[in-house]
């Protein structure tokens, strides 16, 4: 696990942001080299590796509120 991830409480099993998926990128060596070279912090955090993807996100909002939800490996909507 990496040292950053260490450092904070990652809040597992809660929502704790909403935001807007504005792409979705197949990973290339290419790809990988650039995330790795120019976000560094990002990469140490992810699974990077060729045939994967990767989201890119805008308009993150941290909820003041953390919402408790089970997880799921996919995109989803939440339902009150």
């Amino acid at each position: 696990m990496s040292s950053l991830v260490k450092q904070h409480n990652m809040n597992y099993g809660k929502i704790i942001c909403k935001a807007e998926l504005v792409d979705c990128i197949y990973m290339t060596a290419e790809f990988i080299k650039y995330l790795k070279t120019n976000y560094p912090e990002e990469y140490k955090l992810g699974i990077y590796e060729v045939g994967r993807y990767a989201w890119i996100l805008q308009n993150i909002q941290q909820l003041n509120i953390k919402i408790t939800a089970k997880g799921k490996l996919n995109i989803w909507i939440y339902n009150n």
